[in-house]
């Protein structure tokens, strides 16, 4: 899949709603960055190149934390948009393939799916396909409009919307796969005229489906996926999901949460079949829970390992073998 498929990760916000000293991307959810998440999504896809796209007053910062993961850093100059910052890797990237597209504040996003917009846009050969989903709450989201016949038309920014258009709960998710002669022949004629002065990146679809069509929309039914993190609110509702998705997957495997809606887990956590975890209990880092294992209310286990049947009683356990 990797040949001729490159990836940029957009990561060039100022962050200024999340009211920190340091990048939204750098934030920690369940444990690693915001910005983890796409970036090991992106990597897992085996593209020619990851690029991450970086710029603004923490641009130091962010590239600093990935120095180490074989990405290719573009800098943008200015906060001209998500339509500048791709303009921004035009020199980097040859006259043919595909290019994914997406953002670095979105950590719940499927290695999965992207691999799925990626064989959809090979079906249909496609010149641009967008990630689409319903949210029970589009506010802030850029609304997805379609044709009568159910193809794309047009994204409308939330803050350029009317009330009516408001209505609508399809929204872009600012994942993208274009391929790149359509996409460089229009990027270039995308404007600014809009409340933020802004080069909006969904414009090029539009301009792409009107002169030369192929545009389609990939909806996923789990919108969770396309949740963007820009407050302290946002984060807590992603990590909330992300726990979500990971009690799921561990009950799938055989291990029993008495009530999953009071637990803490991190991603890098290995749980062992007919464990059974109580609420009130949080699993951090790289803890390893054994078969049979019972952890109780209140245990807090940072980096620990418990050995088979033990019943791990409330209290706080640090890299500590519990036997």
């Amino acid at each position: 899949m990797g040949k001729g498929v490159f990836v940029a990760v957009l990561a060039a916000g100022e962050s200024t709603r999340i009211k920190s000293g340091k990048s939204k991307l750098l934030h920690k959810l369940c444990g690693k960055p915001v910005l983890e998440y796409p970036v090991s999504a992106s990597l897992s896809l085996g593209a020619e190149r990851v690029f991450l796209v970086t710029g603004g007053p923490h641009r130091d910062q962010v590239e600093k934390a990935f120095a180490d993961r074989g990405l290719s850093f573009v800098h943008q100059e200015k906060p001209l948009g998500t339509g500048h910052a791709v303009v921004c890797l035009q020199p980097h990237l040859p006259g043919e393939g595909l290019l994914l597209v997406l953002p670095g504040d979105g950590p719940l996003i499927r290695p999965e799916t992207l691999r799925a917009m990626l064989e959809f846009q090979r079906e249909r050969k496609a010149r641009a396909v967008v990630l689409t989903a319903r949210l029970p709450d589009p506010t802030g989201y850029g609304r997805v409009f379609r044709k009568q016949d159910g193809g794309f038309l047009r994204v409308i920014e939330h803050h350029e919307a009317t009330d009516e258009e408001r209505m609508v709960d399809e929204v872009c998710s600012g994942i993208y796969v274009f391929e790149l002669g359509s996409l460089f022949r229009w990027l270039g004629q995308v404007g600014h005229e809009n409340r933020k002065n802004e080069y909006y990146l969904p414009g090029v679809l539009e301009l792409i489906e009107k002169n030369e069509g192929g545009v389609w929309i990939h909806e996923t039914g789990d919108w969770a996926e396309i949740l963007g993190v820009n407050t302290r609110g946002d984060l807590a509702t992603a990590c909330s999901e992300m726990v979500k998705r990971l009690v799921k997957g561990w009950m799938d495997e055989g291990v029993t949460f008495v009530d999953p809606r009071g637990i803490y887990l991190e991603p890098d956590v290995r749980i062992g079949r007919d464990a059974v975890i109580y609420p009130w209990a949080a699993l951090i880092g790289r803890t390893v829970i054994g078969e049979r294992a019972v952890i109780m209310p209140g245990a807090v286990l940072v980096d620990a390992e418990v050995a088979p049947g033990v019943r791990v009683r409330p209290g706080y356990y640090e890299k500590e073998r519990l036997s």
